[in-house]
């Protein structure tokens, strides 16, 4: 960041958590493990007040930032997620909570608003989108009242892949 490392051999699918910055313009760039070749070269206005995740984003080979803002809010009685669409090879999903279609034709890089949902446990697929065909399913998943998530689709739907599909859930809050 800015020329000054501030992360190491962060291994897929590793996050850092969220960092504390003041509010200002950003250089971030992402190395390839081990080497000082830049595959990640991007700038950023953060805000004062804001959250933000950066996420690397596709293969290696053409790799890019997908930069949002977050919203930590909490409601006392609910639970509160967004779901990104972070596997560069699967095609557009259908997103289904418990079975129910919560999100419909979802494209790689898109990431849903912030969905409010009683807490509770979810398994959540992803449909291959307007099908039935089930590309991925989750484990149960537990969602608490008063805390943000968010939940990524990533990795390959290539078969034998080093990375298959799978969902991340990160706590935002």
């Amino acid at each position: 960041m800015n020329d000054a490392k501030v992360l190491s051999d962060v291994a897929f699918p590793a996050d850092s958590g969220y960092l504390s910055l003041l509010a200002g313009n950003y250089n971030f760039k992402v190395n390839a493990a081990n080497t000082t070749t830049t595959v990640i070269n991007a700038d950023a206005t953060l805000a004062r007040a804001k959250s933000y995740s950066i996420f690397a984003v596709g293969p290696l080979a053409s790799i890019e930032p997908l930069v949002l803002e977050d919203d930590r809010t909490t409601v006392a009685d609910k639970a509160r997620v967004r779901v990104i669409h972070a596997s560069p090879d699967a095609p557009n999903v259908d997103v289904l909570a418990n079975d129910a279609k919560v999100l419909s034709n979802v494209p790689f890089k898109a990431a849903s608003a912030y969905l409010e949902v009683p807490p509770g446990n979810y398994v959540f697929k992803l449909n291959v989108a307007g099908t039935a065909t089930t590309a991925l399913t989750s484990p149960s998943l537990a969602l608490e009242a008063g805390k943000v998530y968010t939940a990524i689709a990533i990795g390959s739907t290539a078969t034998g892949a080093a990375n298959p599909l799978d969902l991340k859930l990160l706590a935002d809050r």
